[in-house]
């Protein structure tokens, strides 16, 4: 794979339409070293971050599944993730992949403070991704739980909804 052709083709991605990357995705993803290559750039290249996360979030979307290695990878970087959006994807892939306790430990305070950002997309798709992070660190659970109870008073309707059912999960004790 032509890494510098991949690099080149994303930077023109306008950050808007995704028409762009569906096709960069569909006309790379029969290369073996395709996710290797855009989990790489997401690594390297911060000014791709937003597109590669994108990428990333696509390919697990459609039912594939990353590596240990490719997974380790992809949240060593997240407490350096400059865009919003970029942390959204990571964030929204979260819940999808097989966590470690390892990662759990890593990303902990990264998603910890994504729980108080100004965007309430990140806002909510973190208090997810924290949950998966708890059912893998028990004793973060009645921190988590009193956050949550908090959250229902304090923050958007589309946050309380997505806290409502995380509450709903812990009570029961459900893992999904």
């Amino acid at each position: 794979m032509d890494k510098n052709d991949l690099t080149k083709k994303l930077s023109q991605w306008d950050k808007k339409h995704t028409d762009h990357l569906k096709e960069i995705y569909q006309n790379y993803q029969g290369n073996s070293d395709f996710l290797d290559t855009i989990i790489d750039l997401y690594t390297d290249c911060g000014d791709l971050e937003h597109a590669t996360t994108w990428i990333i979030k696509h390919y697990v979307d459609t039912g594939k599944k990353l590596s240990l290695t490719q997974t380790d990878k992809i949240l060593s970087k997240i407490s350096r993730l400059d865009f919003w959006a970029s942390k959204l994807h990571i964030l929204q892939i979260t819940p999808q992949i097989d966590l470690t306790l390892k990662n759990a430990e890593l990303i902990e305070p990264s998603v910890n403070s994504m729980m108080k950002s100004d965007k309430n997309f990140v806002k909510a798709a973190a208090y997810e991704a924290y949950y998966e992070i708890v059912k893998l660190i028990p004793e973060l659970k009645n921190e988590f739980t009193i956050l949550c109870e908090h959250a229902l008073a304090t923050e958007s309707a589309s946050i309380k909804s997505k806290v409502k059912r995380i509450l709903n999960r812990i009570k029961t004790g459900a893992n999904n």
